[in-house]
């Protein structure tokens, strides 16, 4: 009774930090899907800013410019109205870094979900063990009060066969001393 006692506080302990792993891993699946839904969205929106941007790959030379290839536009004072696209050489950088974290979140996804995998598992053969064990030391212990059980029955029955046979022994005792009355002291 000790042992299975102890093998379902073991048990009871095992659930609760089974439970306890369980309910973090999913927090951290969620959060990893959560960071990797938010890492995926700036650089799909980096992307789309860099991609449409104007990106210069050899020198041109524009018509009616001067010998160092400057035209009246590009003479005239900077005004506020000109479109910005961005750090093209800064956004490889940043990209980089992203894909990076978005690669590390999803890495994390797959890694939290195999470990909750070999966790519910061992934890399932864990609780399998336990309990097959207690069901065991059950059966024996039902047994043993069984044979507890006949055993008293068998005492009882012997103490009234016992009882019995006394009675039948007095009343054969009393049987003989009448008959002892009549035949040995009558003559």
């Amino acid at each position: 009774n000790k042992e299975i006692s102890e093998l379902k506080k073991a048990l009871l302990e095992a659930t609760e930090l089974r439970d306890e792993n369980k309910a973090e891993n999913k927090k951290t699946i969620k959060m990893s899907k959560d960071g990797a839904a938010s890492v995926k969205l700036a650089l799909e929106v980096l992307n789309d800013f860099y991609k449409n941007a104007f990106v210069q790959t050899g020198k041109y030379v524009p018509p009616k410019s001067d010998r160092d290839g400057n035209t009246v536009g590009d003479l005239a004072p900077e005004m506020a109205t000109e479109k910005y696209h961005g750090a093209q050489d800064e956004a490889k950088g940043i990209i980089g870094i992203l894909e990076v974290i978005l690669s590390d979140f999803e890495w994390n996804d797959k890694q939290t979900a195999k470990n909750e995998e070999v966790e519910q598992k061992a934890f399932e053969k864990f609780e399998k063990e336990t309990k097959d064990d207690v069901k065991k030391k059950e059966k024996r212990i039902e047994k043993a009060e069984g044979y507890g059980s006949d055993a008293e029955s068998d005492r009882l029955d012997q103490k009234q066969a016992l009882a019995d046979a006394k009675k039948l022994l007095d009343t054969a005792l009393e049987k003989l001393e009448e008959l002892e009355e009549m035949c040995v002291k009558a003559e």
